[in-house]
């Protein structure tokens, strides 16, 4: 019972962490005018959305069950990188160059490694592998990590290339994008059999119960 109590504090609080980094992210893109960032951004978003949305899953599985939340965090997924993917191909297709100044740069690998950091500490602790949820979360902090390959790859590159470098940032975006979509889709496709509730085994009767009930 602990155990799973902490597992809901560490999701509520994961959640408020991923959007007060996406709050971050935002700042950073508006004063770096980068739209590229912003999407990046809305991910997060969305992966603060699927972690609370794991939570309330924990709190509501006699409602809808656990495989009702593992389905819609994956459809959330789906469509995240969706968007993402779209706006990957406008960067390839369009030639258009995701440029930084070296403050911002720097400013948002340091962000994005830090989430990736998170992301994989948050992969580790969701030890439950049978449990549908904490398989969703572990899936969650996968795919952020992915996106967080990319946006700290073109804020590196940024920095440490003179030339035109968008087909380097599109090729890893429709590369790890499409593992993330995929992710989605598997999870929004996956058929798995509800897990039987643990109910709390019987006390024994005491004497006195026992007397009584003779």
């Amino acid at each position: 019972m602990l155990d799973f109590r902490n597992q809901m504090v560490r999701l509520k609080w994961s959640s408020v962490g991923s959007y007060a980094m996406a709050a971050v992210k935002m700042g950073v893109a508006f004063f770096s005018f980068s739209i590229f960032l912003g999407i990046n951004a809305l991910y997060t978003v969305v992966v603060g959305i699927g972690k609370h949305q794991s939570v309330i899953g924990m709190m509501d599985k006699k409602k809808h069950g656990a495989q009702y939340y593992y389905k819609r965090i994956g459809g959330l997924i789906f469509l995240a990188s969706l968007l993402y993917l779209a706006y990957t191909f406008k960067l390839f297709f369009l030639n258009q160059t995701v440029r930084y100044t070296n403050i911002s740069a720097i400013t948002i690998a340091t962000i994005t490694f830090g989430e990736i950091g998170v992301s994989i500490y948050g992969i580790i602790k969701a030890r439950k592998k049978n449990d549908l949820l904490m398989k969703a979360v572990k899936l969650l902090n996968l795919s952020s990590a992915l996106v967080g390959l990319v946006l700290t790859q073109a804020a590196i590159l940024s920095f440490a290339e003179t030339k035109p470098y968008n087909g380097y940032n599109a090729i890893s975006g429709f590369l790890f994008g499409g593992i993330t979509l995929g992710i989605g889709l598997w999870m929004m496709c996956e058929k798995r059999k509800e897990e039987p509730e643990h109910k709390p085994e019987p006390k024994p009767l005491t004497s006195q119960q026992q007397h009584k009930s003779q």
